[in-house]
């Protein structure tokens, strides 16, 4: 698009109208709808009737999708809201035993948590998975982490104990030219569609951290994080780790700028461990929906223990 925009401007129309239908074929409908209408808004300027029906015509059909899908949404709120409460039941009970505050008592008390782990990530479709050397382009990890610097500035929010903040050009630009559904499935073997969501993710203050937790339903399958920033004193005892907790224990894993963790955010229990004195971290996390799997139900899951 930016090629096109600054070399070719009389192909732009055509290059939205490409783009937004590949969009749409991936399931991303609002931004191809966007695309597809400022397409039809250049060809109308043109004046060219041929391309005219055929943009309105993929934007009829992207309009189409998007009112089956909010109406999908709307039959689904009940069994969504009865998930969520599934998730923070787990968290609770996860809480109430575990804390990525201290993971001195890992040991001790992980025999308390093993069996009920196992149940809960049987179900996992994707197994964490450090991921270093995915040589994805410097210069978009840089303009994430430019964005990421100046979203949380301004619009950045406390949740759960860490700092969220909404993604924007840089992390669509990054998206759009980097197949992230491509890493996903080439590492854990689940076939996904492209990312459907993404945010910010930054822990900035000494002592800051996120419990042990599952994520609800709706942030999809697979859950990539990818590490944009990781400042650290060179004498420091600790650093502050992303961590999840299996069958067979604690799994901590130390990202480096570049690398990445792959996992199902709904099954698995993770967190991060305090930062150190000198210590950042900022983070960008995708969201992704399995491809030609039927979606996750709570009665095939194990309900919280006693």
């Amino acid at each position: 698009m930016d090629g096109a925009r600054g070399q070719h401007p009389e192909l732009v129309d055509f290059a939205l109208q490409h783009l937004g239908k590949h969009l749409m074929e991936q399931g991303s409908l609002t931004l191809a709808r966007a695309h597809l209408q400022e397409a039809l808004r250049l060809r109308t300027a043109k004046g060219d009737a041929g391309l005219i029906e055929s943009t309105q015509a993929a934007v009829d059909r992207v309009e189409l999708l998007i009112r089956h899908a909010s109406a999908d949404t709307a039959a689904s709120a009940d069994s969504g809201a009865e998930a969520a409460q599934w998730s923070r039941r787990w968290t609770s009970w996860l809480q109430s035993r575990t804390t990525a505050l201290a993971s001195a008592r890992w040991e001790e008390g992980f025999p308390a948590l093993r069996d009920a782990v196992r149940d809960l990530t049987a179900h996992e479709r994707v197994h964490p998975r450090h991921l270093r050397g995915q040589s994805f382009p410097v210069e978009l990890l840089a303009g994430m982490e430019e964005e990421a610097e100046k979203a949380l500035a301004a619009d950045g929010y406390l949740h759960n104990g860490k700092w969220n903040a909404a993604v924007g050009e840089a992390a669509n630009r990054f998206a759009g030219q980097v197949d992230l559904a491509a890493v996903v499935a080439r590492t854990t073997g689940l076939e996904v569609e492209q990312p459907h969501n993404g945010v910010y993710i930054a822990y900035l203050e000494e002592g800051q951290f996120l419990d042990f937790h599952v994520d609800e339903f709706g942030f999809g399958e697979a859950n990539l994080i990818l590490c944009l920033r990781h400042e650290r004193l060179t004498a420091a005892p600790t650093v502050s780790c992303t961590v999840f907790i299996d069958a067979s224990g604690y799994l901590e894993c130390d990202l480096a700028p570049g690398d990445c963790v792959v996992f199902d955010g709904a099954l698995p229990p993770h967190g991060r461990t305090p930062l150190g004195a000198g210590e950042s971290v900022i983070l960008v996390s995708f969201g992704f929906h399995a491809r030609d799997q039927a979606p996750r139900t709570l009665a095939h899951l194990p309900p919280v223990p006693l």
